[in-house]
This record gives C-alpha cells, structure tokens and sequence, in this order.
C-alpha cells in the first residue's frame, strides 16, 4: 500500500516538474526586469526627474499602503516556498490591516476619481486645453456624508421654530374717541336710516306699494306679528266661505284694537327718525367716555 501511494506521487510530481521549471524560469526573468524598473525609477527621482511634491496626499498614501502590503504578500510567499508555516505570521495579520484600509479608501478614490484623472491628463501632456472639461475644480463638499447634515439641519430648524416669540392673540377693536363731531353725526344718521329702513310700518308699505319680491326676516317680533296676521286672514277666509262671526274673546279685542289704535300708529311712526332706547343708551356712554378721555 505504501509502495503504491509513493509510486503515485513520483508519477504526479514527474508530470508538474515540466511546469514548475517552466514558472520558476519565468519568475526569475520577470523578477529581475520587475528590480531594473525599480532602479531606474530610484534614479530619476535621486535625480529630481519625477516631482512627487505637488501630487495628492490620497495617492501617496495609498501608494505607502500599496507598497507595504507587496512586501508582507512577499514573506508570506518566502515562507510558503521554504516549507515553512504562515499560521500565527505577523504579515497576515498585516496584510489583512492593509487590505481593510484600501477597501476603506475605494470610496474616497472614487469621489477623487475626476480631479485624479485632470492631474493625470495635465502630466501626461503637459498642457490642458481652455474647453476641457477636467479643467473645473472638484469640489470638496462632496466629501462630506449628507445624512448627517440634513439631521442636523432639521434639529436645528425644529430648535429655532420652538425659540420663535409668539405674540398673544387679541381680537381687534376699533377705537372711535378721536372721531370729530360730523363723523359721529354720520354714524347716528346711518344708524337712523338702518332703523327706520327694518320698521314694520315703512315694511308694510313696502310690501303694499312695491313691486318687489317680498322679505321674510327671522324675528321673535316679525315672527309675532306674522303670526297674529296669519290667523287673522284664516278667520276672514273662514267667515267669508261660511257666511258667519266666529266669536271674538275679550283679549283677542283688545289686542286688535290696541294694534290699529291710533297711538301705536304715532309712535311707531315717530320712532322711524330715532334709535330704539337701548342704542341710544350706549350711544350716550360712549359720547361721555370720549369726552370724560379727551379732558384727560
């Protein structure tokens, strides 16, 4: 069993020993041409031929970290070709640092990627033209997280909306004390006309005499005397159809005959060039608290 197992292994190792020549041979040539580069780019900059002092600070960096993470992949590979082990190396451990940072800076290079390509494109020819587009600047703002910001911002809003004074609410009035006398004598004389305008007696004239459509107004007295009005036609209707007197009660006289006297007639009359009594009272308080404020 033993024989067979080494008798396997001899016949894979004479099948890739071709091959691994082969790559070792490559390895060799590729490294020292890879050393020559090295050296000849250690030259031109010994010799100031390539200025590294105006580049970008992100390049340099990731170059640093490029170059650290080549040289730990190289003892990694120097173990593994020497048959020793990498477990508990201290350059995995470093390579797994250095490739957590360069994962970190992709989006960095990404947003540096337009200002990174106009350097290069100026190196490279030596000259921009006026319409090249990688001429404009890129802008730093862009660097920064926007979610963080608009949270700010609406905290900030929220406080200065809660710091806002809010005057009280009061209700306006107006204020006549500085009115002259033909002033208030016009506000009377509008009152007057108002008055005498919404009196039952020019209402029934109204009513009798005009051709306009007639106004039904919503009030306790109008709604009374509509009432009154309304079971009077019904009796004439009722005592022209049935040619009889319905009877007549003592108070429902003197109601009628106090509604068609002559005196309630005079006085409602009269009253259409005044003001009823409670408007003239507080008429009178306000004239006397406007002159009691202008003597003071």
């Amino acid at each position: 069993m033993g024989e067979s197992h080494a008798v396997d292994l001899d016949n894979v190792l004479a099948a890739d020993l071709p091959l691994a020549v082969s790559n070792f041979n490559d390895v060799k040539t590729i490294a020292s041409q890879v050393s020559q580069m090295v050296r000849n780019l250690i030259d031109r900059i010994k010799n100031k031929e390539l200025p590294t002092t105006q580049g970008m600070s992100f390049l340099d960096v990731k170059n640093q970290l490029l170059l650290k993470y080549l040289l730990n992949l190289n003892c990694t590979l120097l173990r593994k070709v020497s048959g020793e082990s990498i477990k508990g190396s201290n350059s995995i451990e470093r390579l797994v640092e250095i490739r957590t940072m360069l994962e970190r800076m992709r989006p960095v290079e990404h947003k540096l990627r337009y200002q990174i390509e106009k350097l290069l494109k100026i190196a490279t020819t030596g000259k921009f033209e006026s319409n090249d587009p990688l001429q404009f600047k890129a802008n730093p703002d862009n660097l920064i997280s926007k979610v963080d910001n608009n949270d700010s911002s609406e905290d900030e809003e929220k406080r200065k909306k809660s710091e806002v004074y809010v005057p009280p609410k009061l209700v306006p009035m107006k204020y006549d004390g500085d009115d002259t006398a033909d002033q208030r004598s016009s506000k009377i004389t509008e009152k007057i006309r108002r008055h005498a305008l919404s009196s039952s007696a020019l209402q029934g004239l109204k009513e009798e005499f005009m051709d306009t459509p007639l106004e039904v107004v919503e009030s306790t007295a109008n709604a009374s005397k509509m009432s009154v009005a309304r079971e009077r036609q019904e009796r004439q209707e009722y005592e022209e159809m049935y040619f009889t007197r319905l009877p007549v009660t003592r108070q429902e006289r003197h109601s009628t005959r106090q509604q068609y006297s002559s005196k309630a007639l005079a006085s409602e009359l009269a009253g259409i060039g005044t003001l009823p009594e409670k408007k003239r009272k507080s008429q009178g308080g306000k004239r006397k608290a406007c002159d009691m404020i202008k003597l003071h």
